[in-house]
């Protein structure tokens, strides 16, 4: 699974949702610049609020071996869910809402975005993948002036297919250990490394 396929399916997601008015991945830092992206095509608008922002974060990828073998990708994805604080952004007016309201109100609007990842993973999605436990953390400190903001931290793992790409092998050793010790890079020195 690529990246660009999971964030589509998160940005689809949150495109679903009539109360998330925005989606974007990326970094914090693009949060003061306006994006060209399906929420807002020409960029005229900016940001909306509440919306999402999905940090790129890491893959990995596990083999597991019951017979046949089969690898298991796990797309570590970080989401925040961000809105405004004592100011409405959509009619630059003063708002009336705690940190408290603030953070559990986004805490809504992630459990339903995990909840609609969840569905798509078990009932719509071939193969199913998994989703792994969460965490929310609201954080009211790492953000822009007179926004706040929850972290959610999950995994999905994705059962991968095999490469289309077919490699001729015939060039490399049958024997790991009969692979030249030169350093193929370096066309300048063809001196082997000698083991003990």
């Amino acid at each position: 699974m690529l990246f660009i396929q999971v964030a589509n399916i998160l940005n689809k997601l949150v495109e679903l949702d009539n109360d998330l008015k925005y989606y974007h991945y990326g970094l914090p830092q693009d949060v003061n610049r306006n994006i060209p992206n399906n929420s807002d095509p020409s960029s005229d608008t900016g940001r909306l609020f509440p919306y999402v922002l999905q940090i790129p974060r890491e893959l990995t990828a596990r083999t597991q071996q019951n017979g046949a073998q089969s690898l298991f990708e796990t797309h570590t994805i970080e989401l925040l869910f961000i809105d405004t604080y004592a100011y409405n952004a959509q009619q630059f007016d003063f708002k009336r809402d705690t940190q408290l309201k603030i953070f559990s109100k986004l805490q809504v609007l992630a459990e339903r975005i995990i909840k609609g990842l969840q569905e798509y993973a078990e009932e719509q999605a071939i193969p199913p993948f998994n989703i792994s436990d969460y965490t929310i953390d609201p954080d009211a400190a790492r953000f822009t002036a007179n926004t706040r903001m929850i972290r959610v931290n999950l995994s999905l793992v994705f059962p991968s297919a095999c490469s289309s790409f077919d490699y001729d092998l015939s060039s490399l050793e049958i024997d790991p250990n009969d692979t030249v010790t030169t350093d193929l890079e370096d066309i300048n020195d063809n001196t082997p490394i000698v083991q003990p």
